[in-house]
């Protein structure tokens, strides 16, 4: 059970990113802060030099109809390719991404029955969000990009196939004494 648990991983179907949603049970928190929406925790692991660099993405967290939302418009977007945009752009792709996730989650909301809200600007607000959502996991480098936007890391190391391998983050000296260099 205990093996179980260490090893037990997520992932919304909109991602492809396997998350371990705890630490392990004899880590030591060491910090913990806000990196976007999504939670960064820091750990020591008692059998081993690094650190544990742990992020639970705020998409991960949303609402389990919201997630079947973000999916169902992941799967309607690979049907549709835009022949009159150039999407070699990377903000061209994510701003055709935002604009196709807020026309179809609504539709498919309707369609499927999932509530976006209870008032008009709750609708608009949660569209908007699970839009961003969806052009992260699609357009965007998914939760690498929340790893990019945290300002204590500098070096991000991630080897081929990533499902096999440790991802290591090098944090800048001055976060903590106690955390030294490399983390897993």
């Amino acid at each position: 059970s205990q093996i179980l648990m260490k090893n037990s991983r997520m992932r919304p179907g909109f991602s492809s990113s396997w998350v371990i949603p705890d630490a392990p049970p004899n880590a030591r928190l060491i910090k913990q802060y806000m990196v976007e929406d999504s939670t960064i925790s820091l750990y020591l692991l008692p059998e081993g030099v690094e650190a544990l660099y742990h992020v639970f993405p705020a998409e991960y967290a949303i609402p389990e109809a919201h997630m079947r939302l973000v999916e169902l418009t992941r799967r309607e977007l690979t049907t549709h390719y835009p022949h009159s945009m150039e999407l070699s752009r990377p903000d061209r792709a994510r701003e055709y991404v935002i604009k196709f996730g807020q026309k179809y989650m609504y539709r498919l909301a309707k369609k499927f029955r999932i509530p976006l809200g209870n008032t008009r600007h709750d609708e608009l607000k949660n569209l908007g969000k699970l839009s961003n959502i969806l052009a992260k996991f699609t357009a965007g480098m998914g939760i690498i990009e929340t790893m990019l936007a945290d300002h204590y890391i500098q070096d991000i190391y991630i080897d081929s196939p990533t499902s096999d391998n440790k991802i290591y983050v090098v944090l800048e000296g001055g976060i903590d004494t106690r955390l030294s260099g490399k983390c897993i």
